[in-house]
């Protein structure tokens, strides 16, 4: 009788384990052709480990893709679940190699610590406009006749308040004071150190003299996109004339901060940079008058492709306009982009799919590794890919109305599909929107769906019309076009941004939740059928991340370690900084403050006097510390102090303290309470060669 049991259990378990290779061996059949979009993603992944290590690796481990496409083949005819393995396992070292070889190839060394005013002679590599004054890139930067050893042979960035610019090209001396590149404003910032290493960018600083020596030459290239800039800012006046030196030439550093507000707040910041709607944009436009004007000469419409020689002049201008546009990541990335989709045409494949996606991918990482940690770079690829996914299940559907009611609802048709597309591309990167910006704009599916067709109609032509006529001398007619268009984008911008609620702030959430909801999307465009629902798991765990992960107990940030201190009511209250200054500003959008204000403001709930503050917490009273005579008052009854005052004598009540020098070795932190005390996190890794390790303390 139990012989028979147990005959009877294992012939169920191994009909189960068949019925479920079965459905593994279905599954495999439908998805097969979707496996090969995931390498990209395995290229990203490694490359992504490459830069959370809190060290350097070693130099070897630029040779595991070898040593992993040595057991892929060994393992090749082991099974299927090997193979692919294997095949993962050499992606993700290729990526992982890809950026630690771009990080070896990237000579220049981060400036370990500040160096007092000296005088340097160097050549100014760029200029840029800001807010406060001027910024200038110099290169070569020497001091008293031989080369600055403490910055690695990088460029420096100084800002210069006052007088006159000195040209590309020159070659000036100036007074200045070098410190190290800042670290990110808030924990979980974009990480400015990291993006100017690959840059060059190895120091910062301020001019406080400077006098040009040889006034040189810039490059011919430098020279023309200058005097392109000021074509198009003497022809379109005002916050318009900015935008189109922007789109023009890629040049953003004009643009009044109030503008750029209005843009951010109403989700039309994505049309100030030149990316790949522009770039696309630029090609549809070239593509259709190329071929439209050759369909005019009956003998070459009827005897060639016009479609395929079209290719030639559109990829001709889009990699002249790419180049305007100051050949930056982005722009190459777009470029590239729009390259692949060309080349699809030439050999007769469908050129927008996620396979076309992928190849862009692809070859942007391995070009640019650190291109991943970047919000254009994740927002863009994320917007293109939800979008073929949605066409991809919609498409057949549509085209089944076009074919069974023909012209009749094309307009209605039109008109859906500019909706489904906005909200498609606002709900892909209101994500990443929501993590880098910490807000989204509430109703930047109406702005971008009456913001696209002004862009795609009206200013992107007169751009193209401008550079059309340059040789002509009647460019100015072009510009004026797309300036009229931009005064409605302006327009468009400041009375969407002026609805009230405009603008949801979010406060910060991690790293990993943002890795879970990537990890979910892509999950749902990739895979086809009833594997889509499964991306419901990470979306969920994402969410999950974010309810339970404790709300900060402070912020700090900044080259002054301000601390901003959050309360119920959603009011942030900054102490060591002025509510209206960049680390202020940017510490309340982590906190998702509606508003700013000073600790001992009249409704503070800080106690405030010339020595510190005194904040109410749960657990007793937080001292934030500015002199030493407030020390004996906090040593007796406050739960926890931060001081900049060398602790010296005992001081027993504090269940912890902080010191603000050691917060600003670390850069910014954010603190959270745990049990009676305080867990501090912080984004620092001193063992890495884009970051300066902590000064030695002295014994």
């Amino acid at each position: 009788m139990r012989s028979a049991s147990l005959q009877i259990v294992w012939g169920q378990w191994l009909a189960r384990w068949i019925g479920i290779r079965a459905a593994l061996a279905a599954t495999w059949e439908q998805q097969a052709d979707r496996v090969g979009l995931w390498s990209p993603v395995l290229v990203a992944a490694g490359i992504g480990l490459f830069f959370w290590l809190p060290r350097d690796p070693p130099s070897w481990m630029l040779s595991m893709p070898v040593a992993v496409a040595g057991v892929a083949l060994l393992v090749r005819r082991r099974g299927l679940g090997l193979v692919l393995i294997g095949r993962a396992g050499l992606l993700l070292t290729i990526g992982f190699a890809a950026a630690q070889a771009h990080s070896l190839l990237t000579a220049p060394v981060a400036l370990r610590f500040p160096l007092p005013a000296a005088w340097y002679a160097a050549q100014v590599a760029a200029v840029g406009r800001t807010e406060a004054g001027y910024r200038l890139t110099l290169s070569h930067l020497q001091r008293d006749g031989v080369p600055v050893p403490e910055v690695g042979g990088g460029k420096v960035r100084l800002s210069l308040r006052s007088g006159p610019v000195p040209p590309v090209g020159s070659r000036v001396t100036v007074r200045a004071v070098l410190t190290p590149v800042p670290p990110p404003l808030v924990v979980g910032g974009f990480d400015t150190r990291l993006a100017q290493f690959f840059q060059g960018i190895t120091a910062h600083g301020a001019v406080y003299d400077l006098r040009v020596i040889d006034p040189g030459e810039a490059p011919p290239w430098t020279r023309w996109r200058d005097g392109l800039a000021a074509t198009v800012r003497s022809t379109v006046a005002g916050p318009a004339g900015d935008i189109a030196v922007a789109l023009a030439v890629g040049d953003q550093t004009g643009i009044a901060e109030p503008v750029r507000q209005a843009m951010r707040d109403s989700g039309l910041t994505h049309i100030l940079s030149i990316s790949g709607l522009h770039i696309g944009l630029v090609a549809a436009l070239v593509m259709l008058t190329v071929r439209r004007g050759l369909a005019v000469v009956p003998a070459l419409a009827l005897r060639l492709d016009t479609k395929k020689l079209a290719v030639w002049p559109t990829a001709a201008l889009v990699l002249l306009y790419g180049i305007l546009a100051g050949w930056d990541v982005p722009v190459q990335r777009s470029v590239l982009m729009t390259g692949v989709v060309l080349l699809a045409i030439l050999i007769d494949r469908t050129p927008l799919t996620l396979r076309t996606v992928a190849v862009a991918a692809f070859l942007v990482l391995l070009g640019s590794p650190e291109a991943l940690l970047n919000p254009g770079f994740q927002m863009s690829f994320a917007a293109v890919i939800a979008l073929i996914a949605a066409y991809e299940r919609i498409g057949p559907w549509v085209s089944g109305l076009r074919a069974a009611y023909g012209g009749i609802l094309t307009p209605l048709i039109v008109l859906a599909s500019s909706v489904l597309t906005s909200l498609v591309a606002t709900l892909a990167t209101a994500p990443f929107t929501a993590y880098h910006f910490h807000s989204i704009a509430l109703y930047g599916i109406v702005a971008n769906l009456l913001a696209i067709p002004l862009t795609g109609f009206i200013i992107m032509p007169g751009i193209v019309l401008g550079f059309l006529l340059l040789p002509l001398g009647l460019d100015a007619w072009g510009w004026q076009i797309a300036g009229w268009g931009i005064d409605g984008l302006i327009a468009l911008a400041a009375a969407v941004a002026a609805f009230p609620g405009a603008s949801i702030p979010v406060a910060q959430f991690s790293g990993f939740a943002l890795l879970l909801i990537v990890l979910a999307g892509l999950w749902a465009c990739l895979w086809h059928g009833n594997l889509r629902w499964f991306a419901l798991i990470p979306l969920a765990g994402a969410m999950g991340v974010i309810i339970s992960t404790p709300p900060p107990l402070f912020l700090t940030g900044g080259s002054d370690a301000a601390i901003a201190v959050p309360r119920a009511d959603g009011i942030v209250e900054i102490f060591g900084a002025t509510p209206t200054s960049l680390p202020a500003r940017a510490l309340g959008a982590a906190l998702a403050a509606r508003e700013i204000i000073p600790m001992g403001a009249p409704d503070s709930h800080a106690a405030c006097d010339p020595w510190g503050c005194r904040f109410p917490t749960l657990h007793g009273p937080l001292a934030l510390q500015r002199h030493p005579g407030a020390m004996s008052d906090d040593c007796r009854d406050a739960w926890g102090i931060v001081t900049a005052i060398p602790l010296r004598l005992p001081c027993p009540a504090p269940a912890w303290t902080l010191s603000t020098l050691h917060l600003r070795r670390t850069g910014p932190v954010r603190a959270t309470i745990q049990d009676r005390g305080v867990s501090l996190e912080t984004t620092r890794q001193s063992g890495r060669r884009w970051q300066p390790p902590e000064r030695p303390r002295a014994q």
